[in-house]
């Protein structure tokens, strides 16, 4: 039974450590290494699971004399306990359902609706600003950050937004949603992700307005 998790457990444990020193890397190798391995290690786990369930079905006698793969399973390994199996069957029940969910949650933004313009400016004076991805992506921005801001660090908010569009980032965002809907032990390494996308944006702005103190100040 133990060599059926041995996998999932190496490589949560792997990623949770890669997650501690993420800070040691820097944000443009953070993020791709950390979105991999969190990836890897949420396969690894599902898979698993996998096997422990497959290994409980096919030591259940009227399914092992219906179905030939099941028999030749019961006698190549060892039976797995119902507990074991009855909890990973829940488990993966579990990560699909929590996959829906984050898929249906997930708002759906049209960036077509702003034509060619690169800026959206939002009325309200809550200061907000982010990435709107698509084809061609956007800037999103509101009066009241517009408001809270002087031009050099307009600028520096601009560039900051670009960096995430040009970048793709959302895209990393997405899979680390997804990898912690799916395994939520992973869920530490999805906020470290966020938080590198931010410094390699941080990181890009800096070098476009040349001032990091002024990319400090505004952001």
């Amino acid at each position: 039974m133990i060599l059926p998790v041995v996998p999932g457990v190496i490589a949560v444990a792997a990623s949770l450590a890669a997650a501690l020193l993420h800070r040691r890397l820097r944000p443009a190798v953070a993020v791709p290494v950390l979105t991999m391995l969190s990836t890897m290690s949420a396969l690894a786990v599902l898979w698993s699971l996998a096997l422990l369930v497959v290994g409980f079905v096919g030591h259940i006698a009227w399914i092992s004399e219906r179905a030939g793969w099941c028999r030749a399973l019961a006698h190549a390994h060892d039976a797995i306990p119902p507990v074991a199996g009855l909890a990973a069957i829940a488990a993966l029940g579990a990560s699909a359902l929590s996959i829906v969910r984050h898929e249906r949650r997930r708002p759906r933004l049209d960036s077509t609706v702003a034509g060619d313009h690169e800026l959206i400016v939002l009325p309200g004076d809550e200061p907000t600003a982010y990435a709107l991805p698509g084809r061609p992506g956007h800037i999103v921005v509101s009066v009241g950050m517009i408001r809270a801001l002087d031009e050099s660090e307009r600028r520096v908010l601009l560039a900051h937004e670009r960096a995430h569009l040009r970048h793709g980032h959302h895209r990393y965002l997405r899979i680390a949603d997804l990898v912690a809907a799916a395994v939520p032990l992973l869920r530490p390494i999805r906020d470290r992700v966020r938080f590198a996308t931010e410094r390699w944006a941080d990181e890009v702005a800096a070098d476009t307005v040349g001032d990091r103190t002024l990319t400090a100040r505004a952001i």
